[in-house]
């Protein structure tokens, strides 16, 4: 049995979509610990803290895979905007999953314990309604706005970590953008 020429070739480092369904990976037990701190500060139901692990990993796959797989350019600045973005773009995510939860409970499942919820498009409006006031006035309140650093930081440790090992894939950006 032969080896491969380089042992860093796993299923991260071999296509752009792995690459950003990893970096969501990455980001999904975050979305998970903002999640379980929104529970404890009495702010979301049993469930919020799957939709924040989700909506992590949608967001910051599809931040990941635009921003930087897509236009074949890695580099510091492009990686932590793909991580605030991304960051930014899942509390918008896990507000809508919680509306499309709640249609599929009332409509699907029969619970029909009031009003019905808003429906899937106009929880489009809601949700960035909802994630903005959250993220401004809820957010800086508690330790939510933290969620955009943090989702930067991770931006820069992963574009690190696939510069060091995609040097000749994807066009590295050392200097300004």
């Amino acid at each position: 049995m032969s080896q491969p020429a380089t042992t860093h070739q796993n299923a991260m480092t071999r296509s752009p979509v792995s690459r950003a369904l990893c970096f969501g990976l990455v980001c999904a037990p975050v979305g998970v610990a903002f999640g379980i701190y929104l529970r404890k500060l009495s702010m979301g139901d049993l469930n919020v803290s799957c939709y924040a692990g989700v909506s992590a990993f949608l967001a910051q796959s599809l931040s990941w895979y635009f921003l930087i797989e897509r236009q074949r350019k890695l580099g510091v600045r492009r990686a932590i905007c793909a991580g605030v973005f991304g960051a930014a773009l899942s509390h918008y995510v896990c507000w809508y999953l919680q509306i499309l939860s709640l249609n599929v409970d009332y409509w699907v499942f029969w619970n029909q314990t009031g009003e019905p919820p808003a429906n899937p498009i106009q929880g489009l409006w809601i949700a960035f309604g909802w994630s903005l006031v959250s993220l401004l006035y809820i957010g800086f309140r508690s330790w939510l706005w933290l969620a955009l650093p943090v989702g930067g930081y991770l931006g820069l440790v992963f574009g690190a970590f696939i510069e060091k090992h995609l040097e000749n894939e994807l066009e590295v950006n050392h200097g300004a953008e």
